[in-house]
């Protein structure tokens, strides 16, 4: 199957960001003139309004992964989420071959806390999934100063 035209992408892009009641959805974009298109991050809720609780996810196209796109959208994405939507936590799951996708994590002040065994089957191997989360008290611009 042929990948989708930029358009197309666009197209599935704008309309997966946009916003509902219990999502929240943004574009990434490069700082280029035009900007391109670089992928999406999104947050939903997790559990109940109660819990203030929301799982994010992040997609960059192959050629925007390790220029510093996927780290900023989730430092922004996380700061909203504490900031403007209130929540206590955030979580995760992101497949252990993704080393590179653990470090921004990590940089956005993610914590791994579990595994899910072998749920990730990937080019006819199975992985584990890393279970990553980040508390508002843990969050890089509230800890106080040591």
């Amino acid at each position: 199957m042929a990948p989708p035209s930029e358009a197309a992408a666009k197209e599935r892009v704008a309309k997966r960001s946009a916003d509902d009641e219990d999502d929240l959805g943004f574009a990434i974009e490069t700082l280029g003139d035009p900007p391109v298109l670089a992928g999406r991050i999104w947050m939903s809720a997790a559990g109940t309004r109660e819990d203030r609780c929301a799982a994010v996810g992040i997609a960059l196209g192959r050629e925007h992964i390790g220029r510093g796109y996927g780290t900023d959208a989730m430092r922004i994405i996380v700061g909203y989420g504490f900031r403007e939507m209130g929540l206590h936590r955030i979580q995760l799951g992101v497949a252990s071959f993704n080393s590179a996708g653990i470090r921004a994590y990590q940089k956005a002040g993610f914590t791994e806390e579990g595994r899910q065994r072998e749920s990730v089957l990937h080019d006819r191997r199975w992985y584990d999934s890393v279970l990553m989360s980040i508390l508002d008290h843990e969050r890089p611009a509230r800890r106080s100063p040591s």
